[in-house]
């Protein structure tokens, strides 16, 4: 092969031999990638947004504080999905009988309420005002309706014995089945990463990048005293938890791939 010819002497009408595939798929592997996207967007004559490689995802967007009815201390996970506003579950607030007032997002103190919460009256999902600095919404954060089979991942902050702060945590599995109805009548996806209490009202994020939904309960049981269960958990999909923030009509505007 000629110094500057990027493929062999195989063109489209005829099957491309051996060096030509590896050439396309290690092209490929270096375009697509995500950790020195700069060349991709000049190759494209599109200007690099925020002029910088993409940064890794931090736990400090998603940590929500407070004490239950009990006095005892309790968490769950959210999504920042605007300059002023916290995405989570319904649930992880309304068990909270105090959210502590004073929160850290993105490495920043903010001060929050109970009356800073909104909440959906029909669908667990709510967003809690927060007070101080513009929050920086996850960047390219689109919502997507699961998928049958899709590889997915949750992330958020599961109550976990035995160490002395709270830690982001990550679990894969697939979804399972893309929409099913709960006793309440309530629409939800299934999937099987591990989702764990306190993960509550974190993301469940597809492998390429999109929030299928938000996380809520874990379905673990058995079916007879003696039978092996294999345990399943349940989120709100992604088309859901979008129009629940419209309906609140606080200006929030999550954006979805409809393909429409």
């Amino acid at each position: 092969m000629e110094p500057n010819q990027l493929f062999g002497k195989d063109t489209m009408n005829a099957p491309w031999g051996l060096a030509s595939r590896l050439k396309l798929v290690l092209l490929a592997c270096s375009f697509f990638s995500a950790t020195n996207p700069a060349s991709n967007h000049k190759a494209l004559g599109k200007e690099q947004p925020n002029g910088g490689n993409a940064e890794p995802l931090t736990g400090h967007d998603f940590h929500i504080t407070g004490t239950n009815r009990d006095g005892a201390a309790v968490a769950g996970t959210g999504l920042v999905v605007h300059p002023c506003f916290v995405l989570t579950c319904r649930h992880v607030l309304s068990d909270m009988k105090e959210v502590d007032e004073q929160q850290t997002f993105q490495g920043q103190a903010y001060t929050v309420n109970n009356e800073s919460v909104h909440a959906h009256p029909k669908v667990d999902v709510a967003v809690m005002r927060v007070n101080g600095p513009p929050l920086s919404p996850l960047k390219g954060a689109i919502f997507q309706a699961p998928v049958v089979a899709q590889t997915v991942y949750t992330l958020g902050y599961p109550k976990l014995p035995g160490l002395r702060e709270a830690s982001v945590t990550m679990q894969q599995g697939a979804v399972t089945n893309q929409s099913v109805t709960s006793l309440n009548g309530d629409s939800l996806f299934l999937y099987s990463a591990v989702s764990r209490p306190g993960n509550s009202g974190g993301p469940v994020m597809s492998d390429d990048g999109y929030i299928a939904g938000l996380s809520i309960v874990d379905a673990t049981g058995q079916y007879q005293q003696n039978d092996a269960f294999s345990p399943h958990y349940a989120g709100i999909p992604a088309q859901v938890v979008v129009k629940a923030v419209a309906d609140l009509d606080l200006g929030i505007q999550l954006p979805i791939e409809n393909y429409e």
